[in-house]
């Protein structure tokens, strides 16, 4: 029963630090990668081809990146309670971030283009499979660090060494 408590309490702080530091830094990138590309020059016709596009399927991927840490995190947790190694478990948080992320956008781009239109999914494909790789060696490295300290502090709590 101690050992149930302190499973719980673990992922419960493993969840705050994925919404405190997670979401923040995801929200800083979206919002930077907007302003890239009004800033960055595009011509008027095509950032208006863009809006009328991506503005649907970015409020779902915000909305679902909300979504898309928790269930992360409990993955992440899981592996680490297989001991998996800190690559691994990284890997897993930013892949779960990402396809669920990156998938409802695309699922919410097809609702939005016409099906002759298909160019319009190759961005957003490719932005996964960057994000993924990418985020897998910064911030879920540093989110899989963080949860191991909480997983490994609370064994020690557990089961004390003597």
């Amino acid at each position: 029963m101690e050992r149930r408590g302190v499973k719980n309490k673990t992922l419960h702080k493993c969840l705050r630090a994925s919404y405190f530091i997670g979401f923040p830094c995801g929200l800083l990138f979206i919002y930077g990668t907007l302003l890239l590309i009004f800033v960055g020059g595009a011509d008027s016709i095509l950032l208006f081809i863009f809006i009328i596009n991506y503005a649907i399927p970015t409020v779902g991927l915000c909305i679902a990146f909300l979504f898309a840490l928790y269930f992360a995190t409990k993955v992440a947790y899981t592996a680490l309670e297989k001991e998996n190694s800190i690559w691994l478990v990284s890997f897993k948080y930013s892949a779960t971030v990402n396809i669920i992320c990156w998938g409802t956008f695309i699922l919410l781009l097809l609702f939005n283009i016409d099906k002759e239109v298909l160019m319009f999914l190759v961005p957003p494909v490719l932005m996964c499979i960057v994000c993924t790789l990418l985020t897998s060696v910064s911030l879920g490295l540093f989110m899989a660090h963080q949860m191991s300290v909480y997983y490994n502090n609370a064994l020690r709590l557990v089961a004390p060494e003597e």
